[in-house]
């Protein structure tokens, strides 16, 4: 907004003079130069300009640790979640990350060794208490259904899942002729302290101390 101060009728009449405030016309150089650093409105420092703010890298395609659906959800939440090609979202077990695969499955995999205790923890604990034989032959499909996940553990996490069975003294052997599988023996003397367990947590203690972790 221009202001002016008007000075009496005659010869000073010339001398009106229009009071704006100034600015810096000058035009960056081409080729990514530094524009200048002042304005013209005494020499003060120009405040800094900044670009576009970055994007976010793209989250990988191999697993989504978790694909918020707090943006569509009235009551937005901690809880980790997945969408599903179908527009359903379901929630990822805490120390899991999980992906959709080819085929629209879901397929989880374990973050750490803690995690993997767990599991194998709450496989003890269901076997023990679901089923009535001496032994139990579980696959990456039984182990899958056992724990409630809505799709399966990925190759690396089934088999690390069974390498602390192992460790366990549990034997691994095959069901059918292509898939691999963890043999649970309930005359195992680690499984009479699991059957008196009265809790999953009880058990992951257990399974710690035979392993001295």
């Amino acid at each position: 907004m221009d202001v002016f101060r008007s000075v009496p009728t005659g010869a000073e009449t010339a001398r009106q003079v229009s009071v704006r405030p100034s600015r810096d016309t000058t035009v960056p150089p081409k080729g990514g130069g530094n524009a200048p650093n002042t304005l013209g409105d005494g020499g003060n420092p120009a405040p800094e300009v900044r670009g576009l703010p970055r994007r976010n890298p793209p989250l990988p395609r191999e697993f989504a640790s978790a694909v918020s659906a707090a943006s569509n959800a009235s009551n937005a939440s901690s809880a980790r979640k997945l969408l599903l090609p179908s527009g359903e979202v379901i929630d990822v077990p805490e120390g899991l990350c999980a992906k959709v695969d080819k085929r629209g499955n879901v397929v989880y995999r374990v973050e750490g060794r803690e995690v993997v205790v767990r599991l194998v923890g709450e496989l003890l604990f269901r076997v023990s208490r679901g089923y009535r034989g001496s032994v139990a032959c579980l696959d990456d499909r039984r182990m899958a259904s056992l724990l409630g996940l809505g799709g399966y553990l990925d190759a690396f996490s089934s088999s690390w899942v069974r390498g602390v069975l192992v460790l366990l003294g549990f034997e691994e052997g095959r069901r059918g002729k292509s898939n691999k599988a963890i043999v649970i023996d309930m005359r195992k003397p680690i499984m009479n302290e699991v059957k008196n367990a009265k809790s999953i947590n009880e058990v992951v203690e257990i399974i710690k101390r035979h392993l001295r972790w």
